[in-house]
């Protein structure tokens, strides 16, 4: 009777550890920092800039790495002979424009701290 429900359970259990777990990709990092950045900014930013800078990052992250796999249509202008690294040239684009809109902090540290050991996780994971 409770044979049934037991090697059920373990069948669930068992085949559960062949899977792996959801990773995030480098876009929803930088999407995150840059949410983060934003939501640390004094409030004395009136209206809705918080949601245009968050806007602009991710136009620059589709940006670069349009340059990269050249599927759709660039906002900015299409960038020639990209080469290197997509994760790098992403978490550059994200980074320059949270510096440049002048959102340099976090809660989790600086822009560029968060940025340097993005790279070199990055780096240490190839």
């Amino acid at each position: 009777m409770f044979r049934a429900p037991l090697l059920a359970g373990s069948l669930v259990c068992g085949l559960l550890c062949w899977t792996n777990p959801a990773t995030a990709d480098v876009v929803v990092d930088w999407n995150l920092i840059a949410t983060q950045a934003v939501g640390a900014a004094p409030a004395a930013r009136p209206g809705p800039s918080g949601l245009i800078d968050i806007a602009i990052v991710q136009v620059a992250v589709h940006d670069a790495m349009q340059a990269y796999q050249q599927r759709f249509e660039s906002y900015g202008g299409p960038i020639a002979n990209a080469s290197g690294s997509p994760v790098a040239a992403v978490a550059r684009a994200a980074r320059d424009v949270l510096i440049g809109v002048g959102l340099t902090s976090t809660p989790n540290g600086t822009v560029d701290t968060l940025y340097t050991n993005y790279i070199k996780l990055a780096w240490s994971c190839q």
